[in-house]
């Protein structure tokens, strides 16, 4: 089992947080926004790094309005902005960075994601399609992060599911671990689950659970293993706890008890998981009390927050 760390779907947010806070590019395509940042400039990127968003945000004030064309400094303004759920003012930031230049994959993507919490599905989905675009010119492969939010945009917009489960078995096959492969493919079940009742697609259904079953049945072998070494593996196994209730091998009752013990992060992906599995079967009703469930955590940067307050705006 590759010991490659989880990255939660909180986490993932988070991950694009990191990145667009160094100075130099993460991903090919991305060019750094500048060489060196000023002290004020690097002092308010540390406190955005330690999430102190408010201080950041004062300091970033200060730096725009003695020079008001400063690129990174407004891209920062809207990482602050945004974690202190101030959404309008943070998309008008990272646009305003886009126009001073350069524009760069990160920006579009921090842009993005915003449109995302903002439920502007359709901006959201025309900043990423841009960046596949970017990546496919260069015949490289996007990140699996980055897939895995166009494929919740995607979802979130309605109408293209193909092309959201589409975005989600690239994420998966773009995974460095069994864990995460797992996530990508859970959120293809999701997004598949919608349509489980239609006979159309009955049998695509059936092939990924059963894809889904190989690949919890490895992940559960290897932690089998990894617990025999020593090896701490306790977000794996409640990884394969998700699959196993999702594959209909765990009560509801097992699966919420696990995931209430564990963060609130994970009683939303529980909640989620749950809802969806509601619609497969054709229970709207409860998949409506579990989707309000997961709205009401208010974990406004946790990515089945956003599938589900994108499946409640579609009427599920």
């Amino acid at each position: 089992m590759k010991r490659v760390g989880p990255i939660t779907w909180s986490g993932i947010i988070a991950l694009f947080l990191w990145m667009a806070l160094s100075v130099n590019p993460v991903f090919a395509g991305d060019t750094p926004v500048i060489k060196k940042r000023s002290s004020e400039t690097e002092k308010a990127s540390v406190l955005l790094k330690e999430e102190k968003p408010a201080e950041a945000e004062k300091i970033l004030d200060k730096v725009l309005k003695q020079n008001n064309k400063d690129a990174d400094a407004y891209q920062l303004r809207s990482f602050a902005r945004s974690y202190q759920n101030n959404l309008q003012g943070a998309l008008e930031d990272v646009t305003r960075s886009l126009e001073l230049g350069p524009e760069n994959v990160g920006k579009y993507r921090s842009r993005a994601i915003i449109y995302l919490q903002m439920q502007k599905y359709n901006e959201a989905v025309e900043d990423f399609e841009a960046i596949d675009q970017t990546y496919s010119a260069t015949k490289k492969e996007l990140d699996r992060e980055t897939l895995m939010m166009i494929g919740v945009a995607f979802f979130c917009k309605g109408g293209e599911d193909g092309k959201a489960s589409t975005y989600m078995f690239r994420a998966a096959k773009a995974s460095e671990s069994n864990d995460s492969k797992l996530s990508a493919l859970y959120a293809t079940w999701s997004i598949v689950a919608r349509v489980a009742m239609d006979p159309q697609h009955k049998e695509n259904y059936g092939h990924l659970l059963k894809m889904l079953k190989k690949e919890v049945d490895s992940q559960a072998s290897d932690i089998a293993d990894a617990k025999i070494k020593g090896i701490d593996v306790t977000r794996q196994e409640y990884t394969v706890l998700t699959g196993r209730y999702i594959l209909g091998e765990v009560s509801e009752k097992e699966f919420l008890a696990a995931a209430t013990a564990r963060t609130s992060g994970s009683l939303c992906e529980a909640c989620f998981y749950i809802a969806m599995h509601y619609i497969a079967i054709g229970n709207k009703a409860k998949a409506g009390e579990f989707l309000q469930q997961v709205v009401d955590l208010k974990l406004h940067r946790n990515m089945l927050w956003m599938m589900a307050e994108g499946a409640r705006t579609q009427g599920l």
